[in-house]
């Protein structure tokens, strides 16, 4: 969700979202040069895989998630595994970074607007708005289960207990 909230146009809000659910954030998240944290950087990445896979594509998401060395591994151990999902990795990595490219200078321009408090009232709606969207699209894919959890996570619920507690 918190993807889907970053690829929107004005990301302040999801910034701000971001940081009250605990998603990993070091004061220092951006270097002299611009740079995002590995960590905000790697959570967003995740986000898009997943979207990817479960979806769009409907991949198996460890295939797309599996690691360099672990993918290459699969050209010597099973050739016909590595041919079979090296389309799909390819895909989901060629939508990353398209999505990044779009995504790292508004995540540059809202964290420089963070001290700016964004109104709970347009936190909530935000919030309400992205667990919609995606319950919706779990719908789509007959994921009625998990769609109801979804629409069950309050913007409250989640900052009392964290993501990362």
């Amino acid at each position: 969700m918190l993807y889907l909230l970053f690829k929107k146009q004005d990301c302040q809000e999801a910034f701000y979202i971001a940081s009250l659910i605990s998603v990993p954030q070091k004061d220092d998240q951006t270097d002299i040069e611009g740079q995002i944290s590995d960590d905000t950087k790697t959570w967003i990445e995740l986000g898009s895989k997943v979207n990817f896979a479960w979806l769009e594509q409907q991949s198996i998401l460890e295939d797309i998630l599996m690691s360099q060395y672990e993918f290459e591994s699969l050209r010597i151990t099973s050739p016909e595994m590595h041919k079979r999902i090296k389309n799909c990795r390819d895909k989901a990595s060629t939508r990353w970074s398209h999505d990044w490219k779009q995504i790292r200078p508004r995540l540059l321009a809202a964290k420089g607007l963070a001290f700016h408090k964004p109104r709970p009232e347009m936190l909530e709606l935000t919030w309400q708005s992205m667990l919609s969207t995606c319950a919706r699209k779990l719908y789509q894919v007959d994921l009625v289960t998990e769609a109801k959890e979804i629409q069950e996570l309050s913007l409250a619920k989640l900052e009392s207990i964290g993501l990362t507690s």
